[in-house]
């Protein structure tokens, strides 16, 4: 896999390539959009739209409903605790700066580790423990007399009634969501510092399978990593494999989705309800296929349909119609979108090959003023892009892109 920033669609992550490239600022996301999703969805003509629309306010609800839990739970700790609220904020500090070191030495151990037969999972080779932490470290030190008071920073009072935007958008400061990330974290650290636990055990959360923003992927087999017990991120529960897994928080998005994460297969072939997904995982979840197709697979249905060749994986994708899409008043809502980046010195015809990387995308409204799509997605380029949200962005692709629409209905 290769991972890329696209400039038709910001960061997306595929299941089997990763590369990078030169991001262009989307169009903007305005709060006028998260209102109109509002009615889009019990009101779209799509029916997908409406279901998708849906998943996303369970979704939301659930990720407010466990934040509100763990701001009472977090007041409730520090009033039976004897512990002073310095002590207490110095401590997680402490702690934090701990667990960024050790998880830096982590991810330097992960990159030695090859992908091949399930050595490592890519959820556990892409975290952005780093990133979070860092983020979440300046954040903690604004805002910890707050928190364990049980109050919710300003910046997040109206954060969940809304849609996510992915981006820039006008009612929210630029990289909102890893400061929602940082949230996640701080709380989730405060709980274990209160419970004095080295690391996540279920109580921390509630309950790990329903969680909305709390996950594990289990640790690459047959390696040691000592003292890992001693980071907080350390999960070791009766289904966890013998070497443990990495505890992550999320805004929905996870490289790979749930595909290699043992723990929760039982659950379904896409894991558990509220549990991480990408691009494609999304895609074919919403779309009722019965595993996993990549955003290469769909460039090969698109480009054998057209061919009218032996479309071997067509078959597979039966619930998708590939859709020969030359004007913006071809473009519906409900339509499946793929894009895929090509090497145009080696294939400058973007039809000799499939491209290098990727991203899947439903589109959810279009705006024939402007000539832009809505769309919703699941997408990660943190600092700035993480999660399952909305974005605006232009029917025209760049010239190294090409977009491929899928029907549904």
């Amino acid at each position: 896999m290769h991972k890329i920033v696209i400039v038709f669609a910001t960061l997306s992550l595929l299941l089997t390539t990763s590369a990078s490239a030169q991001e262009q600022a989307a169009p903007t996301v305005s709060h006028t959009d998260l209102l109109h999703i509002e009615h889009l969805r019990e009101h779209s003509p799509s029916a997908l739209v409406r279901k998708s629309l849906s998943e996303e306010y369970a979704f939301r609800t659930a990720t407010q409903r466990q934040l509100a839990w763990m701001h009472t739970t977090v007041h409730g700790k520090v009033v039976q605790s004897r512990r002073s609220i310095e002590d207490i904020r110095a401590k997680v500090l402490a702690r934090m700066n701990a667990d960024l070191t050790y998880t830096k030495l982590l991810n330097h151990r992960f990159s030695t580790i090859s992908t091949d037969k399930g050595a490592i999972t890519w959820s556990c080779k892409t975290n952005k423990l780093v990133e979070i932490l860092t983020e979440a470290i300046p954040f903690f030190e604004q805002h910890a007399e707050l928190l364990l008071h049980g109050q919710v920073p300003q910046e997040f009072h109206w954060y969940w009634e809304h849609p996510r935007c992915l981006g820039p958008c006008e009612t929210r400061a630029p990289g909102h969501n890893s400061r929602e990330l940082a949230l996640k974290a701080s709380l989730l650290l405060l709980m274990l510092e209160l419970d004095d636990m080295p690391h996540v055990v279920d109580t921390s959360v509630q309950s790990l399978e329903d969680s909305a923003f709390v996950h594990t992927t289990q640790l690459p087999k047959d390696v040691v990593f000592e003292n890992i017990q001693k980071l907080s991120f350390f999960y070791n529960g009766t289904l966890s494999p013998l070497e443990g897994e990495l505890t992550f928080v999320h805004g929905g998005y996870a490289f790979g989705g749930q595909n290699d994460d043992s723990h929760f297969r039982h659950l379904g072939p896409f894991g558990k309800q509220f549990g991480p997904q990408d691009c494609s995982s999304w895609v074919s979840k919403i779309v009722g296929l019965s595993a996993v197709m990549s955003t290469v697979d769909y460039a090969q249905v698109y480009r054998d349909y057209f061919a009218q060749s032996a479309c071997q994986n067509f078959d597979a994708a039966h619930r998708l119609t590939p859709a020969k899409v030359t004007r913006f008043d071809q473009v519906r809502p409900g339509m499946i979108l793929i894009v895929r980046k090509y090497n145009l010195s080696k294939d400058p015809g973007m039809n000799e090959t499939l491209g290098t990387s990727g991203h899947a995308q439903l589109i959810i409204d279009v705006d024939p003023t402007t000539h832009t799509m809505l769309t919703l997605e699941y997408s990660r380029d943190l600092p700035a892009i993480e999660g399952f949200g909305v974005k605006r962005q232009s029917f025209t692709p760049p010239a190294d892109i090409k977009a491929m629409y899928f029907t549904t209905e």
